[in-house]
């Protein structure tokens, strides 16, 4: 059985992390974009553990 490798997921992850910090450092903050990046970021935390059992 293949199972595909997690980075992808990280990489994303990673990608909505650095622009939550850049949104929340600049002055004029978009509320809703960062809650979507918010989102995204819960999302690919549950993909990476649940890839992370069936890997196992």
């Amino acid at each position: 059985m293949y199972t595909l490798p997690i980075k992808p997921l990280l990489t994303i992850q990673e990608y909505a992390l650095s622009k939550i910090q850049k949104k929340n450092k600049s002055k004029n903050t978009n509320e809703s974009l960062i809650k979507v990046y918010e989102k995204i970021v819960m999302l690919s935390l549950f993909g990476n553990t649940n890839a992370s059992r069936n890997s196992a």
